[in-house]
């Protein structure tokens, strides 16, 4: 079975919108968006990867026609016609089309999928990267490792790249890796760091959490102790919700809770901020340690199953749009 078989087209070229800081969910809505087509994955995956270059753009038959001529085949084999096909648009650009922008002798490395047709780019524009990029590079270098301890070493080296893309493809990519199950310390040590440095960059942070999603998954106590230390500083604030959600999404109670250490009384705010978490978690035990850290403070406790009120929880100042 084709491992892209249930891949979605997407159609920004650019890869990560400028405004996805404003996203809480990341590991669940944005990465969902990109992780088909990460770097990592179209060069794991891909069944056909190519550099080509374009000829002459025709429309004929409803459909927009990019021919090419193959540079060099790196992976898989053509033997379908050398053009790329698309339903063509009075305005150039159609939802999940590749071809928008691309003129005659531009050269592209390209992360295909078989058509009789014609082959069909994987992930629309994401498939398709301009041979001299950034993002091609990177690319390449990905193509020629595979053993799973050294793509996890390249990838987390990526995540500090200049390049948006490469640097956001990395992010994504390393929660759903194989091989974080027989990773050294080494790299345990190196994600650790990486995803420390994310969160605390401000442009950097959705990425962050992406990368704490990894985290959770090779060392969750240790993805726990770096989310408190987070919630609990008061720097970062307007990351402490978005934190609080994945904490109570991504890893188990038991694991928030034995990583807890209470802040001191003088620091009360931290204290309510760690009730509120210690609250919306499916465990009388967190609720008991709320009520401990809020002294006379203390609200009543949240039903683990009313939604409503776990929301509450979690976001204590949104307000119903009801009158």
């Amino acid at each position: 079975m084709n491992a892209f078989a249930g891949i979605r087209i997407h159609s920004a070229r650019a890869g990560i919108l400028p405004a996805v800081g404003a996203v809480l969910f990341l590991p669940g809505l944005l990465a969902a968006q990109a992780e088909a087509s990460t770097l990592e994955v179209l060069t794991r995956k891909a069944p056909l990867v190519l550099e080509v270059e374009c000829g002459n753009p025709e429309v004929r038959g409803g459909f927009l026609r990019m021919p090419f001529r193959v540079i060099e085949t790196i992976r898989g084999r053509l033997s379908a016609p050398p053009v790329f096909l698309e339903p063509a648009s009075g305005t150039g650009r159609v939802c999940g089309g590749a071809l928008a922008g691309l003129r005659k002798g531009d050269r592209l490395l390209a992360f295909l999928l078989e058509r009789p047709r014609g082959p069909l780019p994987i992930g629309g524009a994401r498939g398709l990267l301009p041979a001299k990029s950034a993002e091609a590079r990177a690319a390449r270098l990905l193509l020629s490792v595979k053993d799973p301890d050294s793509r996890i070493r390249l990838v987390l080296r990526q995540c500090g790249s200049d390049s948006p893309r490469v640097r956001a493809d990395a992010a994504f990519a390393l929660p759903s890796m194989p091989g974080w199950e027989k990773a050294g310390p080494d790299l345990r040590a190196r994600l650790r760091a990486a995803c420390g440095r994310m969160l605390r960059r401000r442009g950097d942070r959705v990425l962050g959490l992406s990368l704490l999603q990894a985290l959770a998954r090779s060392e969750p106590v240790q993805a726990a102790n770096l989310s408190w230390t987070l919630l609990l500083s008061e720097k970062d604030r307007d990351l402490h919700a978005p934190l609080r959600a994945w904490m109570l999404r991504a890893l188990p109670a038991s694991v928030v809770l034995g990583a807890f250490r209470a802040p001191p009384p003088a620091a009360r705010e931290a204290r309510r901020r760690a009730a509120t978490l210690l609250r919306a978690l499916p465990s009388p035990s967190g609720v008991r340690l709320a009520r401990r850290l809020l002294g006379k403070d203390a609200a009543p406790s949240v039903p683990p199953r009313d939604r409503k009120a776990r929301f509450r929880a979690i976001f204590p100042k949104a307000r119903s749009r009801r009158p």
